[in-house]
């Protein structure tokens, strides 16, 4: 099992991470049963957002095998 790294956001590369995770979850973009077990994302936060929240605070984000496993903004 690959360990989890938690660390903040660096790079355009980890915002687009964030944004393509986040697409991925979006309620509307996943099977009902998957929303009831695993839960589901409500906002969709475009790239340019999450680049005017970046330089106020970066975000925290958690990698596994070096692929986006989570992120809290």
């Amino acid at each position: 099992m690959a360990s989890l790294v938690v660390s903040l956001t660096r790079s355009q590369q980890d915002l687009a991470d964030i944004s393509s995770l986040n697409e991925e979850n979006l309620r509307s973009g996943i099977h009902p049963d998957v929303a009831k077990t695993q839960g589901f994302v409500t906002w969709r936060y475009e790239l340019s957002l999450l680049e005017q929240m970046h330089a106020i605070a970066p975000h925290v984000i958690c990698r596994s095998a070096n692929q986006l496993a989570g992120y809290a903004l």
